[in-house]
């Protein structure tokens, strides 16, 4: 799962803590991998702020758009094939993000064995 977020994103740094604790529950499970994508960092932003355990990565905004995402947060759950079999956009807090995250991990893991 890749988490596409910047720091300056208050929406981005709500949804982070969530995605944190799906990390958590997934990160021991084998052929699943996490990392959060900080495609527009501030130059004075210290990773250690966030409090989370996930990987962090900084990347251009370029990254992003090259996998089609135009707005922050975005979320995209990757197949081991390579394919796009989800992406979420926005976050308002309202939507149960760990229900659906966790259906499409279950539902990939299933297809694998």
């Amino acid at each position: 799962m890749l988490a596409f977020w910047a720091t300056w994103c208050a929406p981005c740094r709500e949804e982070l803590p969530r995605i944190n604790a799906l990390y958590a529950r997934y990160r021991k499970t084998p052929g699943v991998a996490f990392l959060a994508v900080d495609t527009e960092r501030e130059a004075d932003f210290d990773p250690s702020a966030t409090k989370v355990s996930l990987p962090l990565a900084a990347g251009e905004s370029d990254s992003r758009k090259n996998l089609g995402v135009y707005s922050l947060p975005t979320l995209i759950i990757i197949d081991q094939a390579g394919n796009i079999r989800l992406v979420h956009t926005g976050y308002d807090g309202a939507e149960n993000l760990e229900r659906m995250v966790d259906e499409q991990i279950t539902t990939l893991l299933r297809s694998e064995g």
